[in-house]
């Protein structure tokens, strides 16, 4: 999933209903015409564009990358696709009828 960013006023209307909504822990609908669209604001980021992490916290990235490289060295990938291919075979639920 790609995400986009645009940038909005913060004291344009819709600056203000998001910062609201974000405090409140609301949804904002957007409305683009005869469409509508629902927005969970969550909470703003904790991080801005321009801060760099931490020496530390880089340290702390490349270890647990380091401690997780090779973990599926054993997976037998070619086992678990047979495997998917059997679920999708069993009948779990009824087959839908068009």
């Amino acid at each position: 999933m790609v995400t986009r960013t645009i940038e909005i006023e913060p004291e344009s209307e819709l600056g203000r209903a998001l910062q609201s909504a974000s405090a409140r822990g609301e949804q904002v609908v957007l409305a683009v015409g005869r469409d509508s669209y629902q927005l969970d604001v969550g909470t703003k980021s904790a991080r801005s564009r321009d801060d760099k992490p931490t020496l530390e916290r880089v340290a702390g990235v490349r270890a647990a990358i380091d401690a997780a490289a090779g973990a599926w060295k054993d997976f037998d990938a070619e086992a678990f696709k047979e495997y998917l291919r059997e679920r999708r075979r069993t009948a779990n639920r009824p087959s839908i009828r068009l």
